[in-house]
């Protein structure tokens, strides 16, 4: 049903991404001395514009994705360098279960 609102994709948005990676300014300002980081992982928005700026300001720093077990959509589009189908199961982490969109804008900048 047509409700005349925008769809803005939590993760396949360039502005999303780039707010999403404010947080890794926040963890800088904080923890100077960042060595890993560790980023839950669900279309990948957030580790995306985390890892980008991270790897900007301190190339050195280790950014680990998080995935849940059941719902590895991104780690295997990594693995195959493009978006593969992947068999998905319930899980309790909602936020980073579900599939990409085809014309993802993640699958790129989280493969840098």
């Amino acid at each position: 049903m047509e409700t005349g609102r925008v769809f803005i994709s939590p993760y396949n948005d360039w502005d999303v991404l780039i707010g999403q990676g404010t947080l890794a300014v926040e963890l800088c300002e904080q923890v100077p001395e960042i060595e890993v980081v560790f980023v839950a992982v669900g279309g990948g928005g957030l580790i995306g514009g985390v890892g980008a700026y991270l790897k900007h300001v301190s190339p050195d720093v280790e950014v680990v994705g998080c995935w849940p077990e059941n719902s590895p959509v991104l780690y295997e589009a990594m693995k195959a360098g493009r978006i593969v189908p992947v068999d998905e199961k319930p899980t309790l982490s909602e936020s980073t279960a579900g599939g990409l969109e085809s014309d993802t804008i993640t699958l790129g900048v989280c493969r840098r």
